[in-house]
């Protein structure tokens, strides 16, 4: 049977890095990019964190994406800046979810942070972000800190969450 992992954290928490690892861990994968997905938009683009965003159609199109692949028999690995509202709706969408926050300490996301290009830098958008996941009500069971992990230890260890 074909599963869902869902995967968050604030920007520059490895998001990318960790879901296409973990998605070539699977025989039959497809990995959905959230970031991909929203900026599909060009004319009219806001910023997701802005008013007037176009949040509704980018929920639509990432639900259909993942239907459609868990149907075809895909395991389907998705990775945006979700809340636990985000995983509340998703949870309601498709039963067997697995969802895990990627939560590095806020030194080592800027640090990561500065790693990237230039123009993929988010900055003090990190510091936001980091606060409000710190802030969110997750459940402790599926958020991870990744520091002093290479990518490849987090996915052995949501690898063994998944199983457990």
């Amino acid at each position: 049977m074909s599963q869902l992992t869902v995967l968050s954290g604030p920007p520059g928490a490895g998001k990318s890095t960790i879901a296409h690892l973990l998605a070539e861990k699977s025989d039959r994968s497809v990995c959905i990019e959230g970031d991909t997905v929203y900026h599909m938009v060009a004319g009219g683009y806001v910023a997701p964190w802005l008013p007037g965003n176009h949040k509704p159609l980018f929920w639509t199109n990432v639900e259909s994406l993942i239907q459609n692949a868990l149907d075809m028999g895909y395991d389907v690995v998705f990775e945006y800046v979700l809340y636990p509202r985000d995983f509340e709706r998703l949870k309601r969408r498709f039963k067997q979810m697995q969802a895990f926050v990627l939560l590095p300490s806020e030194p080592e996301l800027l640090r990561r942070d500065a790693l990237r290009p230039e123009d993929c830098r988010m900055g003090e958008r990190c510091r936001i972000c980091h606060k409000q996941f710190c802030e969110a009500e997750f459940d402790p069971e599926q958020v991870l800190c990744t520091d002093g992990e290479s990518p490849e230890q987090t996915v052995e260890r949501i690898l063994n969450k998944r199983k457990g």
